[in-house]
C-alpha cells in the first residue's frame, strides 16, 4: 500500500469526499464500481461513471481531481482484503487530523 499516493489524493479530494468514501460497503464495493470508496468521493452511487462518459474517455481520475497513480493506490489498497483494513485505518487517522468525525467509529456500537 503506497501510503503517500494515498494521502495525496486525501489531500485533492478534502476530508469531506473521504468520509464520504469511507461509508463504502466492503466487501460489496468489490462486486460494482457504482458503490466503491472512489465512486462515493464523487457522489451518489453512478454519478461517477455517468460524468466519465460525458467527459467521453478522459477518465475517473480526471473527473476526481487526482492522478491516474493516486487513483490506482486508492483503488487498490481499498479493494485488496490485505490492506484495507489498513487504508481505512490511514484514512481515519487522516480525517482526524483534518478534525473530520470517521465514519467507522460513528457506525460502531457503544460498549
Amino acid at each position: 500500500m503506497d501510503k503517500q499516493l494515498i494521502t495525496h489524493a486525501f489531500e485533492k479530494l478534502g476530508p469531506e469526499k473521504v468520509k464520504a468514501g469511507l461509508a463504502a460497503k466492503y466487501p460489496q464495493s468489490k462486486r460494482t464500481f457504482h458503490g466503491c470508496f472512489l465512486a462515493l468521493c464523487y457522489g451518489d452511487a453512478g454519478a461517477l461513471m455517468a460524468m466519465a462518459h460525458r467527459l467521453k474517455g478522459q477518465g475517473y481520475a480526471k473527473c476526481l481531481g487526482i492522478s491516474q497513480e493516486e487513483m490506482e493506490a486508492v483503488y487498490i489498497a481499498f479493494d485488496d482484503s490485505p490492506t484495507h483494513d489498513a487504508f481505512c485505518a490511514l484514512a481515519e487517522e487522516w480525517l482526524e487530523l483534518n478534525r473530520m468525525p470517521c465514519v467507522r467509529a460513528s457506525q460502531q456500537a457503544p460498549a
